[in-house]
Order: structure tokens, then C-alpha cells, then sequence
């Protein structure tokens, strides 16, 4: 009786773990893509001196969930990599060692 409980109790476990797996897996849409790319474009004319162009690479969901825009400035000069926050704000950008300076209001 136990053993048959137990094993009752396992595979449900087993399948409501997998049903919740793949649940919180956010794809985002062409329409999203294209106001994160904007967004992150004006964000790095309006916060490093000297950038002459912005060419976005890639744009997808990182690992932890989050909306990811990855590219290059100045015709592959330097590269970043931004997040972007549901309200379409920059909360995070990495950039390489050949990025351009902050502008001197934003550093």
C-alpha cells in the first residue's frame, strides 16, 4: 500500500514539476524587439560622447528571464551588451574597453 502511494506521489510530483519548467519562458515579440532597439540606441547617443552609430546584433531573453540587446558602435569599434527593464529603461549595460566615455553630465 505505501509503495503504491509513494509511487502514486512521485510521478505527480514528477509532472507538475514539469509542467511549471517551461512556464515562465517569456519570447518576446517583433514589436518589443523593435522598441528595445530603439531604446537602447537613443540611450547610448544620449549617454557616450562621440557615437556615430549604433548597430544592434542580437536581441533575446537572457538566462535569467531578462530582455537582452547585444551590438556594436562606430562600425564595430566597441561592443555592449544592455538590459532592458519591462518599462523599456535601461537597467544595466556592459561595454567593452574600447567603449567611448560617459558624457561628463553622466559620469
Amino acid at each position: 500500500m505505501w509503495k503504491f502511494l509513494f509511487t502514486v506521489l512521485l510521478i505527480t510530483s514528477i509532472i507538475l514539476t514539469g509542467c511549471n519548467v517551461d512556464s515562465t519562458n517569456q519570447l518576446y515579440n517583433d514589436e518589443t524587439k523593435e522598441k528595445a532597439r530603439e531604446v537602447v540606441e537613443k540611450y547610448l547617443q544620449n549617454n557616450f560622447v562621440g557615437i556615430t552609430s549604433v548597430q544592434v546584433t542580437d536581441i533575446y531573453q537572457s538566462p535569467m528571464g531578462g530582455l537582452t540587446v547585444d551590438g556594436n558602435v562606430n562600425d564595430g569599434e566597441a561592443d555592449f551588451s544592455a538590459g532592458v527593464e519591462s518599462d523599456y529603461t535601461i537597467g544595466s549595460i556592459g561595454v567593452s574597453k574600447e567603449f567611448p566615455e560617459r558624457k561628463e553630465v553622466y559620469k
